[in-house]
């Protein structure tokens, strides 16, 4: 689950043409950067939509019997973290939209 909100956040840093840890300025590359953040955020919903699946799934099996009071509490809280996620990243771009429409012309 880390691994994967890094690499999600590895490439809206990319997507947005920011320095990352090794000092490379991706400024150059924005051009088209705006599908890059499309795919970004898409794979962001998809993946907090297959974490709330999964945990769904671990709370049916335990309601059955069948599952662990452990398993599914992670998985509860792995779908908690991705849906806030996606929640921020939501908030991130209607901030940054508002600023634009700020702007003065």
């Amino acid at each position: 689950m880390i691994d994967e909100l890094r690499s999600g956040l590895a490439s809206l840093s990319d997507a947005l043409g920011t320095k990352r840890a090794g000092g490379t300025d991706d400024a150059a590359k924005t051009a088209g950067g705006g599908a890059r953040f499309a795919d970004a955020l898409g794979d962001a919903i998809s993946s907090a939509d297959q974490d709330f699946k999964a945990a769904e799934e671990e709370v049916r099996q335990l309601a059955q019997g069948k599952g662990d009071i452990v398993e599914t509490m992670i998985g509860i809280t792995r779908s908690e973290l991705s849906l806030g996620f996606v929640v921020q990243l939501r908030n991130r771009a209607l901030e940054a939209y508002q600023e634009i429409m700020r702007l003065p012309l």
